[in-house]
């Protein structure tokens, strides 16, 4: 599943890539140029405007009802019938939306603070913006946060 979303809810964009959601997501795009890649990607249009549907033949879309995320994604949720088993959390960069992928300690050492070298054992890239992540407390919130939510 893959989606756009509109200029509206960069929120939501970001916390569908925590939850491993193929999520494009632009600060300032033009209505026909996310609808030119809505189409050409087949992505699932997430928009707050109610008027875009309605000007263009869309194969799919949501138009989001709410402003807090959480309640934003519940609906996304209900909308795809979406259910935890399609969910790969924290596979995603936060930044670009690439997948990323494990990387060996000592290639970020020099790339991190040092007590999260040393308290942590597992890192991992984005091979396209080179972000370095690795798996800490807010890691650990954010799941809790989720769960708590019904979303994984």
């Amino acid at each position: 599943m893959k989606f756009i979303c509109d200029d509206m809810l960069g929120r939501l964009a970001k916390w569908l890539r925590i939850l491993g959601f193929d999520t494009l997501y632009f600060n300032s795009i033009s209505n026909p140029e996310l609808l030119r890649i809505c189409l050409k990607d087949r992505r699932i249009l997430i928009t707050k405007d109610r008027h875009i549907p309605g000007r263009y033949m869309l194969p799919k879309y949501i138009i989001i009802k709410e402003d807090d995320y959480l309640l934003q994604l519940k609906q996304v949720y209900k909308e795809l019938d979406i259910k935890n088993e399609r969910i790969n959390v924290f596979s995603r960069c936060l930044e670009c939306n690439n997948i990323i992928e494990p990387i060996e300690k000592k290639y970020v050492q020099d790339r991190v603070p040092p007590h999260v070298y040393e308290i942590n054992s597992s890192f991992y890239i984005c091979k396209s913006c080179k972000k370095i992540f690795w798996n800490g407390t807010h890691r650990d919130n954010t799941i809790k946060k989720l769960k708590g939510q019904g979303l994984i």
